[in-house]
Order: C-alpha cells, then structure tokens, then sequence
C-alpha cells in the first residue's frame, strides 16, 4: 500500500498520521488513490488535477495508468489530456 501512496507523493511518515494533521492537498490526494484502490472498474472524475501542482500531476496520472478499469475524466489542460488521454 505504501508503494501505491508513494504515486499520490504521500511518502515518509505521511501513511501513518491520522487524517486531520494532513494537509488539504496531501487529503485530496489521499481521497484520489482511496478512491482507485476502492474496488471500482469505472472512475468519473471531475477536473481531478485541478489543484495538484506538476509533480503531483505526472505521478497520478501513473495511477491512473496502472489503473485496470475505465477512466472518464473532465480535464481542461489540453496537454496533460494528450499525454494521458486514450481513443478506442
């Protein structure tokens, strides 16, 4: 599980503080991967990156790409879509 939040840059003691002494950042990324892990094959997420600053941005899409279900996401950054962003 560790190896998975690292993905989420919650690393070091992060995993093992409670919920509250996290930032709202480090919480909004915490609820992102809970959210992957959640057994759920279907993810809708509304502007997910919205407040993630760059070097959070490329390690959830990582998630998001070891992610075996199907994505729907509402982005408005054209290029973090092209690099992530699949047509089938």
């Amino acid at each position: 599980m560790f190896n998975f939040l690292h993905y989420f840059l919650i690393f070091n003691d992060k995993p093992r503080q409670s919920i509250g002494e996290l930032s709202y950042g480090e919480w909004s990324r915490l609820m992102l991967a809970r959210l992957m892990v959640s057994g759920a094959n279907f993810l809708i997420l509304d502007e997910p990156i919205n407040y993630l600053d760059i070097p959070s941005r490329s390690r959830f899409e990582n998630a998001l790409n070891e992610f075996k279900g199907t994505v729907l996401l509402s982005v408005h950054d054209r290029a973090w879509i092209d690099g992530f962003a699949t047509y089938t």
